[in-house]
C-alpha cells in the first residue's frame, strides 16, 4: 500500500513508459488530480468548459465564443442544439471514464484555477536532476530492459539510484506484480533472508 497523503509534493517513477499507464490508472480511480509528459491529467479548460455550461443552462450566464467552441468540441452540436441538462449528460465526446473522472475532480477542488497537481507520474530518466517530497518508485521493468540488467547491471543500478535520490523525505519502493524488477538487494543478502 503506498501512502497518497503525506504533506508536499509526490514523483511516481518507473523504469519504462509503458508502466505509466497503470500510474494513472490508478491515480484516476483513486480521484486524484496528476500530471505527466502531456501535462495535467484535467486541464482547467476542461473546467472551465463545464462551469461555463452549467452556468449557462442553469443560470442563463452568456457564454464567450471560446466557451462555445469547446462546449461544440465537447457536445459535437451547436450550443443552441445541446439539450438543457447536465454537462455529465451532454458532453457525450468525452468518455464515460473521464466524465466520472473530471467531476471526482471538479468536486474536490471548487476553485480550480491556479491548481497544480501534487503528483507526477514520469521515467526515472526524465527527472535527472528534479525533487519531490515523496517518491515512489516501482521496480518493475520490461523484458527488453531486464535482460539488459542481467548482462549488464550497472546502468540500471544508476537509473535507479537516481531514482532513489529524487525523495527530500519519504522514498516509497514498490515491487509491481510484474515477472521482471530490479532487484534492490544484492544477490549474498538476498541468499541470507
Amino acid at each position: 500500500s503506498v501512502p497518497l497523503d503525506l504533506p508536499g509534493t509526490y514523483m511516481l517513477l518507473v523504469r519504462n513508459v509503458r508502466f505509466m499507464k497503470d500510474i494513472a490508472r490508478f491515480l484516476r480511480e483513486s480521484g486524484q488530480l496528476y500530471s505527466d509528459k502531456a501535462g495535467a491529467s484535467v486541464k482547467p479548460a476542461q473546467i472551465s468548459t463545464l462551469r461555463a455550461w452549467e452556468a449557462y443552462w442553469k443560470y442563463g450566464v452568456k457564454l464567450s465564443a471560446t466557451d462555445e467552441l469547446r462546449i461544440k468540441a465537447a457536445t459535437g452540436l451547436d450550443v443552441k442544439d445541446v439539450p438543457k441538462a447536465s454537462w455529465l449528460e451532454v458532453f457525450t465526446l468525452w468518455s464515460p471514464e473521464d466524465r466520472e473522472y473530471i467531476d471526482r475532480i471538479d468536486k474536490a477542488y471548487p476553485v480550480f484555477e491556479g491548481v497544480e497537481p501534487i503528483f507526477h507520474i514520469a521515467t526515472i530518466h526524465t527527472v535527472k536532476g528534479g525533487e519531490a517530497d515523496n517518491v515512489v518508485l516501482l521496480l518493475s521493468m520490461s523484458q527488453l530492459t531486464h535482460a539488459s540488467y542481467v548482462t549488464s547491471p550497472d546502468p540500471e543500478h544508476r537509473a535507479f539510484y537516481v531514482g532513489a535520490t529524487r525523495a527530500k523525505k519519504n522514498l516509497c519502493i514498490v515491487y509491481g506484480d510484474h515477472p521482471t524488477s530490479y532487484d534492490i538487494y544484492p544477490p549474498d543478502i538476498k541468499d541470507a533472508q
